[in-house]
């Protein structure tokens, strides 16, 4: 049996992190939320972590030092490709962006936020 699921926030949002932490703890209870602020620091955890990939990560778009695009770059062509399903998560609604976004094999979807009941039971299943 799978050991707890885990969840990685890609956000310089802090509030945006702790409603989305709080709303995946509570609808799936012994999940595992992690964040970090960039997409530097989204690679050092993939790096720190080399067995332990997400079962999903939310990436924001906008974030200092290296934004969600450029750590798209990085995933797709890293190791750990196709290991976890991605979604972006973000305010922005411009068509330029989410098409950008579906360019990109690992991005299941493209969620703008908040996170809600309705997306969280939409877009997250665990066996």
């Amino acid at each position: 049996m799978k050991e707890k699921s885990n969840i990685l926030i890609i956000d310089d949002d802090e509030t945006s992190n702790y409603v989305a932490s709080q709303a995946l703890k509570a609808r799936f209870g012994d999940v595992r939320v992690m964040t970090v602020s960039n997409g530097m620091e989204a690679i050092e955890f993939f790096k720190k972590h080399p067995n332990e990939s997400p079962d999903y990560v939310l990436l924001d778009i906008n974030m200092p030092l290296m934004n969600g695009f450029e750590f798209l770059s990085w995933y797709e062509s890293s190791v750990y490709k196709g290991t976890s399903k991605i979604m972006m998560f973000t305010t922005s609604i411009r068509k330029k962006e989410k098409d950008r976004a579906g360019m990109f094999e690992d991005v299941v979807a493209y969620i703008e936020k908040p996170l809600s009941n309705r997306i969280i039971n939409q877009y997250f299943t665990f066996a």
